[in-house]
């Protein structure tokens, strides 16, 4: 079931608060960043106490250490940015996926719309973590065109908490909530 809904207000007070959505899972990625500058800072500190060496070993084992720190600090630059960089920004002036580098402005987007489907992810390196995952979904008519942005998180935002999100910056924009779940699939992983 499909239920529409369109605010009677006009622009968005300035005291609102802007929505922001950011993607979540990104402790491993820290994690592995902060083991790969530790195994530079490791390697190097060993390196200061070999003598007699030939050139081209330590030539290997610097750039080793060089790989493995500035690898570790771009990861964590990464996290970092998306820490502080939301995936997606409602605020008065419009609908932000920065990710996708996407800005409308209110005045330009004909509907709005948020509903969830279903992907079908195939792990062939795990295959008990393949299966469906439902995903969260803005479809946004701008235009002639209508986008769509999934979110993508490990746990799915209810759909009342997005319509209130919606509605409360998109002004005279409708606002619709599909109710029914689209399945698709997709393939991820290598055969």
């Amino acid at each position: 079931m499909d239920r529409t809904r369109a605010t009677g207000a006009m622009a968005v007070p300035v005291h609102h608060d802007p929505y922001e959505i950011r993607g979540d899972g990104n402790g491993s990625a820290a994690f592995g960043g902060v083991v790969a500058i530790a195994l530079g800072a490791v390697v190097f500190n060993m390196l200061l106490s070999w003598d007699d060496t030939p050139l081209v070993v330590l030539l290997f084992f610097w750039a080793f250490c060089l790989l493995c720190v500035v690898g570790g600090l771009v990861v964590l630059a990464v996290v970092l940015r998306s820490m502080l960089v939301p995936d997606f920004r409602l605020d008065a002036d419009g609908f932000h996926a920065t990710g996708a580098r996407f800005h409308a402005p209110w005045s330009e987007i004909g509907l709005i719309e948020v509903g969830t489907v279903e992907v079908y992810r195939q792990d062939y390196q795990q295959p008990r973590n393949s299966g469906y995952q439902q995903r969260r979904v803005f479809w946004v008519t701008r235009g002639e065109l209508r986008y769509e942005f999934q979110i993508i998180r490990d746990r799915p935002l209810s759909l009342g908490e997005l319509e209130r999100a919606l509605v409360r910056f998109a002004g005279e924009v409708p606002v619709r909530v599909l109710e029914s779940v689209e399945r698709r699939t997709q393939w991820t992983g290598k055969p």
